[in-house]
């Protein structure tokens, strides 16, 4: 998913308004609360900007009007941020998320390998069923705080499950760090959630993901299949050299021929993974040379 989000001119960056003659003033002091919002002091007043959760924090209560507005906009599908100014709400903004196009199908591929698929987002219920269901995912945990996410991924690892986390910003950093695999954005995302990750999307390509889950299906597979090889023939061996059929120059050999079928099965993997691109379905063949 991506949040829509305006491109601002030369001139707002230099701190003014095109056609107007406002100035942006500097923040005298600026506070971020992860997964809240955004407290500061613009002028002499104190600013406080973001979600109904920090204006509890804070004492400010909203009117019906205000009320009405959020309750609105949520059951469009869109995250509301208000704006309040010296303990008074003064106004609010609604955004919206906007799905990319192959999101439906990249998860429908990654389903495909039998994987349990949720999302964990700070957004409303609202907004996080209307997601859920327009790209096919069932379970999802809405109103979440950064340590919420973080509890969430610890949860699906308590019965010894493996969990993989994908996340691109500030509120995903803790649970980027808890899961057993963190996968980040490194374009559209923070310097924190790339530093918790194990694994960064250079390009922001979510088509990745099931090429990720493909190959390293494939890598555990040789992983087994390679150990299972080797110890067949080391047994094999010290058997026939306990019955004295294999001698010690027969031994060496065949434990060098043991080792040289395990690289060259781990080779194979170098034909890389080609991912049939099937809504239901994601399995493994090697490409074509």
């Amino acid at each position: 998913m991506e949040r829509a989000v305006e491109e601002t001119t030369e001139e707002e960056e230099s701190g003014e308004q095109p056609g107007r003659s406002i100035k942006l003033l500097e923040p005298e002091k600026f506070t971020v609360l992860p997964g809240k919002g955004v407290d500061a002091v613009v002028g002499g007043k104190e600013v406080t900007i973001g979600n109904r959760s920090i204006l509890n924090d804070h004492g400010i209560s909203l009117d019906s009007s205000f009320i009405n507005l959020v309750d609105q906009q949520n059951e469009a599908g869109r995250s509301v941020v208000l704006m309040a100014m010296n303990k008074k709400v003064v106004g609010a903004l609604a955004l919206a998320d906007r799905l990319r196009p192959d999101s439906r199908e990249i998860v429908a591929r990654l389903a495909g390998f039998g994987k349990k698929i949720s999302l964990l987002t700070g957004d409303s219920q609202a907004i996080a069923g209307k997601i859920s269901r327009q790209v096919g995912i069932d379970d999802y945990c809405a109103n979440l705080l950064p340590e919420g996410k973080m509890k969430a991924v610890e949860e699906y690892e308590r019965p010894g499950q493996r969990v993989c986390m994908v996340g691109d910003g500030i509120n995903d950093a803790p649970a980027l760090k808890a899961a057993s695999i963190g996968i980040a954005m490194a374009g559209i995302g923070s310097d924190i959630a790339a530093d918790s990750a194990d694994i960064i999307l250079v390009k922001d390509d979510l088509s990745k993901l099931p090429y990720i889950t493909a190959l390293a299906t494939a890598v555990s597979q040789k992983i087994k299949q390679n150990i299972v090889l080797s110890l067949s023939m080391n047994f094999g061996a010290i058997a026939l050299a306990a019955v004295g059929i294999l001698g010690p120059v027969s031994g060496a050999l065949m434990h060098n021929v043991s080792s040289v079928l395990v690289v060259l099965n781990a080779a194979l993997l170098l034909k890389g993974v080609k991912e049939v691109k099937n809504t239901k379905e994601t399995r493994l063949a090697p490409c074509a040379t």
